[in-house]
């Protein structure tokens, strides 16, 4: 009986450290939501305000800077999705699901959305391009610039997203 109360113990003992383990990645992965950060690219002070339920507040000097801010806010909190949906559009699943994604692969590329959105940031307005310019700037200043793990979802899969470019916000009005 002593034994089997020795493995019940280890068994659980170990349960708590995986669980302990988990939680601690996923803390760690959250987005920084008080204090300061100092990022290259905005041309002032931008400042993000949280309200209770931790829905951000933009306060910019400028466009570009807002935007930036967005782009920064939207890779703090949506990373995963984003990833999912930019690669979902370039027909890129597969190299992060595996092979069964081939098939969506296949017909992404087929339809050329991706190709389509990289031809019409070309076309963009200069308004529209220095938005789309800011907004993937701080996308990737956020890449760039974390001090915390990448959300679990990208350790449980092993790998880290590419720098964001322009076509890959744009491809998201197309898929």
């Amino acid at each position: 009986m002593i034994w089997l109360r020795r493995i019940a113990f280890g068994f659980a003992a170990v349960v708590a450290l995986i669980a302990m383990a988990a939680a601690l990645l996923i803390w760690t992965s959250l987005p920084q939501t008080s204090g300061a950060a100092v990022l290259p690219g905005p041309s002032a002070d931008i400042e993000i305000r949280r309200d209770a339920r931790g829905v951000p507040d933009i306060r910019a000097a400028s466009e570009s800077d807002a935007f930036f801010a967005l782009g920064y806010v939207h890779a703090q909190y949506r990373l995963f999705q984003m990833e999912l949906m930019r690669r979902l559009g370039a027909g890129r699943l597969a190299e992060v699901l595996g092979a069964s994604a081939l098939g969506s692969d296949r017909f992404m590329r087929t339809l050329g959305l991706y190709r389509h959105a990289e031809a019409n940031v070309n076309m963009l307005e200069p308004n529209a391009r220095a938005a789309i310019d800011s907004y993937s700037a701080g996308i990737n200043a956020f890449l760039d610039t974390r001090s915390r793990p990448l959300p679990p979802e990208f350790q449980l899969l092993a790998y880290t997203p590419d720098p964001w470019r322009p076509a890959d916000t744009m491809v998201w009005q197309k898929s």
